[in-house]
């Protein structure tokens, strides 16, 4: 008789009482039995079943509120949302390396010559273990090993691997219910039926992660681009190959004086029944180890979203690494480094630091980047924001210059936001909303650089006024040459930064020699490190379609499955009370046409920038914006459908209604949506 229960159930195997006896067991046979492992049986596949609900219908009456009276925005019900049932799970594979090379897939300084060991931690270990329940009683019908290695992707590693010279592959052990690194100083071992695994690392040494997950130290403390996450604290961190795969670094080890109290922490984040992992841990234990639990998490709302439509933007692995390729992991060229001038230049920032901190009427602190596309501004960028915020800072600003590739809005905006978190996850990640907006129109200045440059100095006017004893970063653009450098010029002269960094290569731009600007500023002069390309890395325009989708992702509704764009209920508003401007010169009567079916930025301009054309002609026409002015863009929306009897425009947005009532103003630019969205969509039955 057979007792089957789903995710959080144990699977029970017995005889029924009438069973028939079973003849004695020869000794070859009794020697075949042992080789089935008779604590794990394969259970049932998990399939999670939400059923589509239709969603709320909101009514609102006139006088409710008055900032929704006077922007005429309201929620209207339009149509029913479909969810498709179902779970799906990602399976990861492990980086293989070249024979006899342990630093192919070392993260950290270049040149170190600090003696660390690298390995790779794969995320598919924890998925493998929990398909496999406990059972209480032996079956004649368990799987033997060997029949679990077939049906298993992961090949099961007996004690000797004689005829594998790699060593740092992380293996698959089904019998043991551990998987060990061939290499001594990094064991990881699996918890049953969750996605988490222990890892203990022994200091000094590397480990490479994959996925989306979430890193706890349980002792010592790590790095990972250079954040330090000491004991007790936890950071989430997505690491792919194409966006660039991270690394755990132990930073310091803790003699473990109390084996009991790192037991009961372990023991606290385990499930009962589950006592052998703990003894595994202690085992592995020694005076310089580094703990680390490594947990595979469910991608955020707005990664879902954007998976339905660019499955690439999430997907952990590359084409091939599934099959487990081994000449596509032995490369780990693609994982995120810092050169050593780095820690040259985080030095003469935690001076600049100390100093304002000593002396409060010195010079703020100003960090800017300069350099070419693709030399790692972001990277250095993020590297010595971690350095600040290791030092006890709890904020820093980033003021985001580059409206082509953009860190923390959507396309086509200079923005300034304040940062209290590590920044490990790629641009389209990030959870943080920017404080300052502004909407240029276009991905690149060459558009209009007097509008670029007015929103540029607008945002630094907010700063200085608001923040003026904050530490600042400035991240620039890739374009070094002609307009490029006449704007970088006007930035530089309006920041007056204390920290220059140099990142463009003499070799390659001789003319362009940056020097310090006067006594309070430090020049810094970085070499390009030269780079092989990550294989099918994204390229800038998939980038800004990432930035834009996740964006709209935001609209989804959390603990629900993903829905289409055209699912998602839009907001009502009468065109009549906004203004509509197209960067692009277009007549006033063919504005409603160049909106439709397009991305829009919702702003809030001034008045008087306005334009009535209603009183200048006819009332067929509709309000527009004089010029381009400077705005403060409060947010994105797509126009869904027009209502031209009604003169009414549909737009969906992950703004609140409240959000909403400040907008005055739609300004289309050259952002369009990606072409996904027009052809992948769900067909809605009214």
């Amino acid at each position: 008789m057979k007792r089957v229960r789903s995710e959080s159930t144990m699977v029970k195997r017995g005889r029924s009482s009438s069973a028939k006896r079973q003849p004695e067991q020869s000794p070859s046979d009794r020697e075949t039995e042992t080789q089935r492992p008779k604590k794990f049986v394969k259970r049932n596949s998990f399939q999670a079943d939400i059923n589509s609900a239709p969603a709320e219908s909101s009514t609102f009456h006139d006088g409710s509120s008055a900032a929704l009276r006077d922007a005429k925005f309201t929620s209207t019900p339009y149509g029913n949302s479909s969810f498709q049932n179902g779970a799906s799970t990602s399976v990861i594979d492990v980086p293989n390396t070249p024979k006899g090379n342990s630093t192919l897939a070392m993260n950290g300084v270049k040149g170190s010559s600090m003696s660390k060991s690298t390995a790779c931690y794969d995320s598919f270990t924890s998925f493998m273990h929990s398909n496999f329940l406990l059972s209480d009683d032996d079956d004649d019908n368990l799987p033997t090993v060997s029949q679990l290695a077939q049906k298993s992707p992961c090949t099961p590693a007996p004690k000797k691997q004689e005829e594998v010279s790699d060593k740092t592959i992380v293996y698959l052990t089904p019998k043991d219910h551990k998987v060990e690194s061939s290499h001594d100083q990094i064991v990881s071992i699996p918890v049953p039926f969750t996605n988490q695994e222990i890892v203990i690392l022994q200091h000094k040494c590397c480990l490479t992660i994959h996925g989306y997950l979430k890193v706890t130290v349980l002792a010592g403390s790590v790095s990972i681009l250079g954040y330090i996450i000491k004991e007790g604290k936890s950071v989430h961190v997505f690491s792919t190959p194409r966006a660039g795969k991270k690394q755990i670094e132990t930073r310091s080890s803790v003699h473990i004086l109390s084996r009991k109290s790192l037991a009961l922490k372990i023991k606290s984040i385990i499930l009962p029944k589950t006592d052998i992992i703990i003894w595994d841990c202690m085992e592995h234990v020694g005076a310089a180890s580094v703990v680390v639990l490594l947990e595979k998490c469910i991608l955020p709302p707005p990664l879902q979203f954007l998976g339905l439509y660019l499955p690439i933007a999430v997907e952990p692995d590359l084409p091939g690494y599934c099959n487990r390729n081994k000449s596509m992991c032995s490369t780990q060229l693609d994982v995120i480094k810092v050169s050593d001038d780095a820690e040259t230049t985080a030095n003469q920032l935690r001076l600049l630091v100390d100093l304002k901190v000593s002396e409060p009427e010195s010079q703020a602190v100003r960090v800017l980047i300069h350099g070419t596309r693709g030399a790692g501004k972001s990277t250095l960028l993020r590297y010595l924001i971690h350095t600040v915020l290791n030092d006890n800072h709890t904020e820093v600003y980033y003021l985001d210059t580059d409206p082509g590739q953009t860190e923390f809005s959507p396309p086509g905006c200079v923005s300034l936001t304040k940062v209290t978190k590590p920044l490990l996850e790629p641009p389209y990640c990030h959870d943080i909303d920017p404080e300052e907006m502004i909407f240029t129109g276009s991905s690149t200045p060459s558009a209009s650089p007097d509008m670029y440059t007015k929103c540029v100095h607008k945002l630094i006017e907010k700063f200085e006024k608001k923040h003026k004893d904050a530490i600042l970063f400035i991240n620039t653009m890739g374009w070094v040459e002609g307009v490029g450098n006449i704007c970088f010029e006007a930035l530089r002269s309006a920041i007056k930064p204390t920290l220059l960094v140099d990142l463009v290569s003499p070799k390659e731009y001789p003319e362009f020699n940056i020097q310090a600007d006067g006594e309070g500023c430090v020049l810094v002069q970085m070499p390009i490190v030269g780079h092989t390309p990550t294989p099918n890395a994204y390229g800038p325009k998939d980038k800004r379609n990432f930035a834009l989708l996740s964006y709209f992702g935001k609209c989804q509704k959390p603990y629900l499955p993903p829905t289409y764009l055209n699912s998602i209920r839009p907001v009502c508003v009468k065109w009549d009370d906004v203004a509509i401007s197209v960067v692009k010169k277009v007549h006033e009567s063919k504005l409603i046409d160049a909106i439709d079916c397009s991305v829009v930025a919702l702003c809030h301009v001034d008045d008087k920038m306005i334009v009535d054309c209603n009183k200048v002609n006819s009332k067929d026409f509709l309000k527009t914006l004089k010029k381009e002015p400077i705005n403060k863009c409060l947010g994105f929306g797509f126009v869904r459908a027009i209502d031209e009897l009604n003169r009414l425009l549909y737009i969906i947005t992950p703004l609140s209604l409240d959000q909403l009532s400040k907008v005055n103003a739609l300004i289309k630019g050259e952002i369009v949506i990606p072409d996904d969205v027009i052809f992948k969509q769900v067909r809605i039955v009214h």
